[in-house]
């Protein structure tokens, strides 16, 4: 994904529709990431939701790369569903974390 991102808008549609139907975790990766990338503070909600999708399958490869593929598509939004979004899901993993270590 990242190595065409040079085409910016007109690579956008291609990219989603590749995440949408990956099922490799490193496709879903790259996918995340290129998609961040060519969509970059464009505030695009319906990329946004594909990326917060991909987040919430609780895979760390994948979630990294989509938490920040969706950092990028809200880049100096200042977009306070997005905030709140990304903080809840911080917290929702950290406590998740805190119970594996105490179980």
């Amino acid at each position: 994904g990242g190595v065409i991102v040079c085409e910016g808008a007109a690579i956008i549609p291609y990219l989603k529709e590749q995440l949408k139907v990956a099922v490799n975790e490193t496709v879903k990766h790259g996918g995340c990431l290129g998609l961040g990338l060519a969509a970059m503070t464009s505030r695009n909600s319906e990329i946004y939701e594909q990326l917060k999708d991909n987040l919430f399958q609780d895979d760390a490869v994948i979630g990294e790369a989509a938490g920040l593929g969706m950092g990028l598509v809200m880049i100096g939004s200042l977009d306070s569903t997005a905030l709140s979004d990304m903080i809840s899901y911080a917290v929702f993993c950290l406590k998740k974390k805190n119970r594996q270590r105490i179980i």
